[in-house]
């Protein structure tokens, strides 16, 4: 197997939250089935978030992310290691898949609650979601109908200014984000590799909350 490619986009704003999942864009169109958000006329995933630039390498460094312990690019924050993972799936033939693609941005978002500025609530709902995926419990058109029933109304996704930080664990995680990083643009290996992420997040947090 081929080394990894240094991967980088373009930075991209995200200004979106669980509720709205319509098809993306990045240089492709994806299923309808995929749980992913316009962000700027390209693509992002069932995550909110910040502006930033894709530059994460294989390389070194003393910066690690306090959320997840991955290593962070000097200059950078792991929400670039987020955009290089939708750059990887934008490069899969055929793309990552829809329950892949659910995998890898949840994951994410169980292991960043801080930076995700996310409700208890709504982590809450984004773990068993991922729980009951891996059991065999619900499917993807499930998920986006749930999440979406969950967001209705006076429900928010994420935090208000001065509102307290849900409890959560804050690590150590068996595995980040940076280990997908390393996996060829294939959707079998992908798929494989976030399933395992997202099986070893429910397994951590079900050994720190029971």
């Amino acid at each position: 197997m081929s080394s990894p490619r240094t991967r980088r986009s373009p930075g991209v704003s995200v200004r979106i939250g669980l509720a709205n999942l319509p098809r993306a864009e990045h240089g492709r169109r994806d299923d309808d089935s995929v749980p992913a958000v316009r962000v700027d006329g390209r693509v992002a995933g069932l995550l909110p978030g910040a502006a930033g630039r894709c530059s994460w390498e294989r390389r070194v460094s003393a910066t690690t992310c306090p959320e997840c312990g991955a290593a962070v690019p000097d200059g950078a924050t792991c929400r670039d290691n987020f955009h290089a993972l939708l750059l990887l799936e934008s490069e899969i033939p055929g793309g990552p898949g829809s329950l892949a693609h659910f995998y890898a941005v949840a994951s994410y978002g169980l292991q960043h609650p801080r930076s995700m500025n996310y409700t208890a609530e709504t982590l809450a709902g984004l773990r068993a979601a991922v729980a009951d995926s891996l059991d065999g419990r619900t499917t993807v058109a499930d998920i986006r109908r749930r999440m979406s029933q969950q967001t209705d109304g006076a429900r928010r996704v994420t935090r208000r200014p001065g509102d307290p930080e849900p409890t959560w664990h804050r690590g150590p995680w068996p595995m980040s984000v940076a280990e997908v990083l390393t996996v060829e643009a294939e959707q079998g290996a992908y798929g494989t590799m976030v399933e395992r992420w997202a099986r070893s997040v429910r397994e951590t947090l079900d050994a720190a909350r029971g």
